[in-house]
């Protein structure tokens, strides 16, 4: 969801007014970082134009400060063009265990089999590969391969809790540069006042 709004050339080419130098996403829960070297599989020490490659603080309490400038490509085939590479949200080292009994009704989701920013339009789409319905403050109904679509400022505005149990998973990313195999993590995020519909 963050990331492509950061990668340079896609934030040159969609003009994304929330995501411009400075800004505030209006979220301070929010740090986000690309750090190429954050895990043994996967280390970037320099780009495919031989840039040396560093940690980067991409936002820093929801306040914008750089934007990936990593250029990688899949292979000769492609053109590099800017690129994740271990990109995760900060956890909360002072968060406390997050308490289901206060959340009436939810989805507590633990897999996504997919998912896609809508760059254009601001909004992202995550398919469910497995996880469950919260009911009255308890984990109850298994649900898996539910597709859901939200905006990303709206999203971004209903965190109202980030976790401290850092997670990375592997994944492939697709752009014009290939295919790409980056690290996405993220902390347990607890987003209130969505209102999901299963058609």
């Amino acid at each position: 969801m963050l990331g492509h709004n950061l990668e340079l050339d896609l934030v040159n080419k969609a003009k994304l007014n929330l995501f411009e130098k400075k800004n505030n996403i209006g979220n301070s829960l929010i740090t986000f970082i690309d750090n190429t070297c954050k895990n043994d599989l996967l280390k970037v020490n320099y780009d495919d134009f031989n840039n040396k490659n560093s940690n980067k603080i991409l936002i820093d309490n929801g306040i914008v400060k750089q934007y990936i400038n990593t250029f990688r490509s899949e292979n000769y085939n492609y053109y590099p063009s800017t690129r994740m590479t271990n990109t995760y949200l900060k956890p909360n080292k002072k968060a406390l265990p997050l308490d289901y009994s206060e959340i009436k009704k939810g989805i507590y989701i633990f897999k996504i089999s997919s998912g896609r920013l809508y760059l254009e339009e601001q909004k992202f789409k995550i398919t469910i590969d497995a996880g469950y319905l919260i009911e009255d403050g308890n984990i109850s109904k298994k649900i898996s391969g539910i597709s859901f679509i939200v905006g990303v400022k709206d999203f971004i505005s209903r965190i109202n809790y980030v976790g401290n149990d850092l997670n990375f998973v592997p994944t492939v990313c697709g752009a014009s540069s290939g295919n790409i195999f980056t690290f996405a993590g993220t902390p347990t995020v607890l987003a209130h006042n969505i209102y999901i519909k299963q058609l």
